[in-house]
Parts: C-alpha cells; sequence; structure tokens
C-alpha cells in the first residue's frame, strides 16, 4: 500500500511538472514567434529606410551639394546666400538660411536621411544630418520639376524642431544607422 502512495505521488509531481514544462515550453515557443515578427518588422523597416537613398529627391541633394562644392556661383541665389527665415513655430523664432550660412565641410561628408515627409508648396522636406559633424540637423526643400521632370533643390536651413536634447538623444538611439557608410549619401 505504501508503494502505490509512493508510486500515485511520484506520478501525480511528475504530471505537474510536465504540465509546467508544457506551460514553459509554449510560453518560451509564443516568444520566440514575437520575437521573430518582431525582427521582420525591423527588417521592413530597416529595408524602407535604405530604400530612401535611391530616392530622387534625396539624390538631387547630394547632386545640389556636390555643385556648391565646385560652383556655387551655378546655383539659385536664393539657395545659397546666407539670410534668416520665420521658423515656422508662430514665434518670432528665426532659423539661419542658405547653404553659405554653413561650413563646407558638412557637405564634403556623406549624409543620412533623418525625415522625409510631403511639402505643403509641393516636393519633399527632407532633414539631415551630416554624421562627420553630427551637431546639428538640417532642413532641406527638394522640388519635381514639370516638363523634363528633374528635381530641384530650393531651400536650405537649419531644423528649428532639432534642440540639443532630441539630437542627442536622437544619435544615440540610432548609432547604427548612422555609422553606415553603405547607407548614406
Amino acid at each position: 500500500m505504501k508503494n502505490k502512495v509512493v508510486f500515485l505521488s511520484v506520478f501525480i509531481v511528475l504530471i505537474v511538472v510536465a504540465f509546467l514544462c508544457g506551460i514553459k515550453l509554449r510560453i518560451l515557443v509564443e516568444m520566440k514567434l514575437y520575437d521573430i515578427e518582431q525582427q521582420k518588422i525591423i527588417d521592413e523597416q530597416t529595408k524602407e529606410y535604405y530604400a530612401v537613398y535611391q530616392n530622387p529627391y534625396v539624390l538631387e541633394i547630394r547632386k545640389t551639394l556636390n555643385t556648391y562644392l565646385e560652383d556655387p556661383k551655378s546655383l539659385s541665389s536664393t539657395l545659397v546666400e546666407k539670410g534668416t527665415v520665420p521658423s515656422g513655430s508662430g514665434g518670432t523664432e528665426l532659423k539661419i538660411k542658405g547653404l553659405d550660412s554653413f561650413s563646407s565641410d558638412y557637405y564634403k561628408g556623406r549624409f543620412v536621411v533623418v525625415d522625409i515627409f510631403d511639402f505643403m508648396g509641393g516636393g519633399k522636406q527632407i532633414e539631415i544630418l551630416f554624421p562627420d559633424k553630427p551637431d546639428q540637423v538640417f532642413w532641406v526643400w527638394v522640388y519635381k520639376l514639370g516638363g523634363d521632370g528633374g528635381y530641384d533643390m530650393r531651400g536650405f536651413s537649419e531644423s528649428p524642431y532639432w534642440t540639443k536634447e532630441k539630437l542627442n538623444s536622437f544619435l544615440k538611439r540610432n548609432q547604427t544607422l548612422i555609422q553606415d557608410k553603405a547607407h548614406s549619401l
């Protein structure tokens, strides 16, 4: 009788352990599936981000910066000359504009795209950062021309949105993308 009780107790313990292991195994499988799904999302987002460097609006920025470095007088004075414009924040703040307003050391290095979105005046607003000199983010306006379908960089200024705190946080979170020389211009 005592052996039956011991056997039954051991059997019940084994069933409970097997049940708990089954739950643990199921949880581990579900966690792994979740991780796989999350990685797929990250991989897709990364692919979409890398595709930005084939975007003709973004390619126009590099083309125009190279032109500026070679012959600034060949570009529109509106794009090149130093100046200020309202920051767009609704206040009296001004932002610095014009390629001449900033060191050409920025333009000699590669840039990464921080954000890209439609511009209400047509074309795209693109925020860029130069990893070799990551002290500020620049706002760029690129417009698609009619007729030949070319592109034209029409605006370049500091981006008032990017405070030092926001920029430092961005730099910490995105080191891999910023250091990726294969996916920048």
